[in-house]
């Protein structure tokens, strides 16, 4: 659906698109392209219906992908996360995309994730 909103791409100029819900597995993930982007995947759980979450860049941006980033194992089953630091020139910034599962009714998990990863990046800056 995503591309039937965009048909003409000349209007649009992406640099970062984010995906949640991609339902990918490592044998699917060389299914899914796009034409001048580089992927970063997290795939679903195995055995578990949903899930997934895709970042992709433009190939002019270098990125690392961010694995000190995860979720507690705790925690997984509720929801999931993917950053990745985009370097352009020199300039350097974090992009993530989070998911939480319908199916858990409290944010109160991620907020506190969140507010930890806050709290370690600014720690980065400062140090």
């Amino acid at each position: 659906m995503l591309f039937y909103c965009f048909k003409d791409e000349s209007n649009f100029q992406f640099d970062v698109l984010r995906f949640c819900e991609t339902w990918l597995s490592p044998e699917l993930e060389s299914l899914v392209a796009l034409q001048s982007f580089n992927p970063d995947f997290k795939h679903k759980q195995p055995n578990k219906e949903g899930g997934g979450l895709a970042i992709f860049m433009k190939n002019h941006l270098g990125f690392q992908i961010r694995i000190d980033i995860t979720i507690p194992d705790n925690l997984r089953s509720i929801f999931d996360c993917l950053f990745v630091d985009i370097i352009r020139v020199q300039i350097k910034f974090t992009i993530g995309l989070m998911y939480r599962s319908p199916s858990h009714d409290s944010v109160t998990d991620v907020n506190t994730f969140m507010q930890q990863v806050l709290r370690n990046s600014i720690m980065k800056i400062v140090n």
